[in-house]
């Protein structure tokens, strides 16, 4: 059971990514995303789905980078 916030790509496993909850999500936060250039980003949300503001993860978009957002369980 992970316990901590991850990066998984096909390639890498990044452990204890900095921002624990949706709450500490930030456009900073995500800027890693840009680097690595997934076709689409999953982000769990927690038990609850959230819904984040598209000023976080709007940059992202431009690149061509899907987002979804989804309860974690999901």
């Amino acid at each position: 059971i992970l316990t901590r916030s991850i990066i998984l790509t096909p390639t890498r496993l990044i452990e204890d990514w900095a921002p624990q909850t949706a709450a500490e999500l930030t456009e900073a936060s995500l800027a890693i995303f840009g680097e690595l250039r997934p076709d689409v980003l999953l982000i769990g949300t927690g038990e609850t789905h959230l819904f984040l503001p598209i000023e976080i993860y709007g940059p992202l978009i431009n690149l061509g980078i899907g987002v979804e957002v989804m309860s974690t369980p999901a």
